[in-house]
């Protein structure tokens, strides 16, 4: 066994054991052979150096930011050379533990509640065969170009809107940014797949 697996088998196990440090019994990068916090995985030693000395934390602070990219492309290369045993062991702890996943989802969709929505219209557009798709970034554009205001009756909407295609997908509209505005769900209930002109000019919007 490596040294790397027994230091990451000791600290879980002190993890799980409720415990603040483990000990490992090797030597840390400044050869201090001393107990590790299980929090940060920095030993004693080097913890009380570095709270003695402020200028130090700033630059392990500007290592770690400088040294960003190059752990992104090792972690990316790791990901890549162990997706078996990655996607094996998500799988597993899913089927192990239902209850938190159901937990995870639920409070996930609470707070992505737009982009549920995005999907489930790009979702409906393309069964429709409809053209082009739209994202978040696009219904923002949106909500800023008519000031947070339903289209038709121009009433504040405050952030509760719904999404309408102007010209319908069911009348061969598009479902891209340029064929989506917001209003409010009285106008676009009304609305329905009628023509966006004669609409408009039945709310008084066009002459």
């Amino acid at each position: 066994m490596s040294r790397e697996t027994l230091a990451s088998k000791l600290r879980q196990a002190a993890k799980m054991a409720g415990l603040k440090t483990y000990f490992t019994g090797q030597p840390c990068c400044r050869g201090h052979i001393c107990e590790r916090r299980v929090s940060t995985t920095t030993c004693v030693e080097c913890s009380k150096y570095h709270k003695r000395r402020p200028e130090t934390r700033q630059k392990d602070r500007d290592y770690y930011h400088a040294t960003a990219d190059a752990r992104k492309e090792r972690r990316a290369a790791y990901n890549k050379k162990n997706s078996a045993i990655i996607t094996a062991k998500a799988v597993k702890w899913q089927r192990d533990n239902p209850e938190k996943r159901r937990q995870i989802r639920k409070k996930w969709a609470q707070a992505n509640k737009e982009k549920l929505l995005i999907k489930d219209r790009n979702r409906k557009a393309k069964k429709q065969a409809a053209e082009g798709t739209h994202s978040t970034a696009d219904i923002q554009f949106i909500r800023a170009a008519q000031g947070d205001k339903c289209a038709y009756c121009r009433q504040r909407l405050r952030g509760k809107y719904h999404v309408d295609h102007i010209v319908a997908l069911a009348n061969g509209g598009s479902n891209r940014r340029s064929n989506l505005q917001i209003t409010c769900a009285s106008c676009n209930t009304s609305k329905g797949a009628k023509d966006p002109i004669d609409f408009a000019q039945s709310r008084g919007r066009l002459l």
